[in-house]
């Protein structure tokens, strides 16, 4: 596989529209690294995990020290690279500085000095999402290379602030190595982006081929797969020269791993999972971690471990953390009665039975026992034990070298010593093929680094690892396929803000809304019909020709939003100045049945939905709502909006006050320890609930008390 990526790059910079399958371990940010430094465009890059931009990064930066240093003359432009800073405590940035060509040749001393003249220079300037457009532009069109996430890359797409020229290139990175990708926002950027773009896909269950293929509109001629230099795709990919070293898992564990399976399957089914998602989620996680374990620790540690995640009182303290405190027993027996009967399986009484009885009599695990099989055996090699899985350090024998480092300087440091021998402990398909590169490179330098992997017979580690090449394989056969009935010549239609026949028709959204797969569908749908607006609206979600508003809600997020009172906040200020509003509910693909008494029922909403949707209308008469269970039905209210003439702007002035009726009255008491007193008080200051609604805290805390007042206001905001 040597010299492959050389390849992949003269493809990619010789086609406008291509996607690039490749497999998976192959050497990414080698293949970016290359083609930035080919490219005479200006490349954007989106999805780029932090590993592979401080790669890149570090390469740039000693190009530029070697070039100031004169070991090599500058040739053409200076190159830009943007890094994109990603932080979980952060806003989404992005972040440019000023680095230079490729060596030829190093200069130790040099850069030394230059590396220590550089330490009190500033950090790279830094680009928010929220920076005005001329400032987005100079970032996009001032330099050679920009890296940033797909959601920023799409709202500067709407809003203008990247333009698709000539002299572009858009590098779309999509797999399970690169950033998560969100199909709606995946579906836009394909389908916005005019100008050159190649996309590089490593197969993930996530997206597929043909749906990369059918959203950026490539032909047959732009679609690559490697390796295709192999022809026989079968034998590249299931193809490991590797030494074995069998692991049996035992009687004992095969029981203990069939109970674990069974408990995760059975965890989804439980009734009232869909309302507990996140709970469910951490307890899936904590299961597989304890599946881990059953490999690669004693039973004593997974003894400990597994008391605890089947616990009662740890999982009511998860419980609370993630849906809150409830002070009545009763009432959290009966809230969580349903998400916690997986703590009634009878796979945890089995899995504790037989630990308890493993646990007397063994101290190691399977792979300690293996490793000090492999130190006795190969007492006269260098052995070198590597695993990738930062929760697996610890349960690794203590003579392993827990090296987080790159397996590229494993390589580096084994081939310097006598007889190296590589031990991958944890062996995935992208690990493997990796350290295969890297040995076949060192076997070019007359250096013989042996590796061998320990698969655990009859694990599900195994079962996993031969899964992955079979979908590998077939991912493979069925994208040879589709690139065989491809048109080999596809014209695709440019994405249009601001079309010349749009006939007066404008549709303004806010761009938050870009989350959801509805604005996508839109500007696919009405591309070159209609004039659009992404901006920061005020009032409303959709603005169909400056006067029709549309407050769109996800069927849960309306009730969140029935609960906190934030839709009464939202409908009565679009009321307020523009009269007539709309309220969108829309259903999930999981609910496609309109009707919300199945879903409160299916979901265990103890609100009836009927009845406070019924109020929404009565307390709000020139609202009009509507129902959806897809984009095309939803799209059909907006495209009947638009065509309607837009109305004179009103006056913005308040209507006439009116006094609260028992209806708004029942609305208010509601809120959390609403009492008659407080009631009878907000009825002597405020006219509507509009001004409740819209009061300031001070204003709230001067008519009803300060306590009173902030929990109103809190309601409310």
């Amino acid at each position: 596989m040597r010299g492959y990526e050389k390849a992949i790059v003269s493809e990619a910079l010789g086609s406008t529209r291509s996607v690039h399958m490749l497999f998976k371990g192959a050497r990414m940010e080698m293949i970016l690294d290359l083609l930035v430094a080919r490219s005479e465009e200006r490349v954007v890059i989106i999805g780029a995990p932090a590993v592979i931009i401080d790669y890149l990064a570090r390469r740039q930066k000693a190009r530029e020290m070697c070039s100031e240093a004169g070991t090599v003359p500058k040739q053409g432009p200076t190159s830009l690279l943007a890094l994109f800073k990603e932080a979980h405590d952060l806003p989404e940035t992005l972040a440019t500085h000023e680095p230079s060509r490729k060596p030829a040749n190093r200069k130790p001393a040099k850069l030394e000095k230059l590396e220590k003249a550089r330490k009190g220079k500033q950090n790279p300037r830094m680009t928010t999402i929220n920076d005005k457009t001329p400032h987005r532009d100079r970032v996009y069109n001032g330099g050679r290379c920009v890296f940033v996430s797909e959601r920023i890359f799409f709202t500067d797409i709407l809003t203008e602030s990247f333009t698709s020229k000539a002299g572009t290139r858009v590098i779309y990175l999509l797999g399970d190595s690169f950033l998560h990708s969100s199909p709606s926002i995946r579906d836009g950027v394909l389908f916005g982006v005019s100008c050159s773009i190649s996309v590089f896909y490593i197969h993930s269950s996530t997206v597929t081929l043909s749906e990369i293929i059918s959203s950026a509109s490539i032909p047959s001629k732009g679609i690559f797969m490697y390796p295709i230099f192999n022809k026989n795709v079968d034998r590249t990919i299931s193809r490991f020269p590797v030494n074995e070293v069998r692991v049996v898992l035992g009687s004992s564990r095969t029981i203990i791993q069939a109970e674990l399976c069974n408990l995760l399957e059975k965890l989804d089914k439980f009734p009232g999972h869909q309302q507990f998602t996140k709970y469910i989620d951490r307890v899936g996680w904590s299961l597989r971690a304890a599946l881990e374990m059953v490999y690669s620790s004693n039973m004593e540690k997974f003894l400990f471990f597994f008391q605890q995640i089947t616990s009662d009182t740890a999982n009511h303290r998860a419980l609370e953390e993630i849906y809150g405190r409830v002070s009545d027993e009763n009432e959290k027996h009966f809230r969580y009665r349903n998400c916690l009967m997986w703590l009634n399986h009878c796979s945890i009484e089995t899995i504790l039975h037989v630990v308890e009885q493993m646990s007397l009599s063994e101290k190691q695990s399977l792979k300690e026992k293996t490793v000090d099989g492999l130190i006795r055996k190969y007492s006269d090699c260098t052995l070198f034990f590597f695993q990738q899985n930062s929760h697996d350090l610890a349960q690794c024998h203590p003579k392993t070298a827990k090296s987080a480092c790159m397996l590229r300087r494993v390589f580096k440091y084994l081939s310097r010593k006598k007889n190296p021998h590589l031990v991958l402990l944890d062996h995935p398909i992208e690990i493997l093929r990796r350290a295969l590169i890297y040995k076949s490179n060192w076997l070019g330098r007359n250096v013989d680094i042996a590796i061998s992997i320990l698969p655990i017979k009859g694990s599900i580690k195994e079962t996993e690892f031969l899964s992955s090449i079979t979908e590998e394989k077939n991912a493979f056969t069925t994208g040879i396929g589709i690139k065989s009935n491809r048109p080999a010549t596809i014209e695709k239609k440019d994405f249009v803000i601001d079309p010349a026949n749009s006939n007066g028709r404008v549709l303004s959204i806010d761009l938050h809304e870009t989350r959801a797969s509805l604005p996508v569908y839109l500007i696919k749908h009405f591309n070159g019909l209609v004039k659009f607006n992404f901006s920061g609206l005020k009032h409303g979600d959709y603005v169909a020709n400056g006067t029709y508003f549309i407050e769109r809600k996800r069927i849960d997020d309306l009730v969140v939003s029935l609960k906190n009172g934030r839709i009464i906040k939202q409908l009565k200020s679009i009321t307020h100045f523009y009269q007539d509003g709309y309220l969108l509910i829309e259903f999930t693909e999981l609910t496609r049945t309109m009707s919300l008494l199945k879903y409160a029922e299916n979901n265990f909403v103890y609100l009836n939905l009927n009845n406070q949707v019924v109020e929404i209308i009565r307390n709000n008469p020139t609202v009009k709502i509507f129902f959806s269970n897809s984009e095309k039905a939803s799209s059909m209210l907006i495209d009947y909006l638009l065509k309607k003439p837009s109305k004179p702007e009103s006056s913005q002035t308040a209507p006439a006050p009116t006094k609260l009726d028992i209806d708004v009255e029942n609305t208010l008491k509601a809120i959390p320890e609403m009492t008659d007193r407080i009631l009878a008080s907000l009825l002597s200051h405020y006219n509507t609930i509009f001004e409740i609604a819209t009061s300031t805290q001070a204003r709230l805390e001067a008519a009803v008390g300060k306590t009173a007042g902030e929990k109103i206001f809190r309601f409310f905001n």
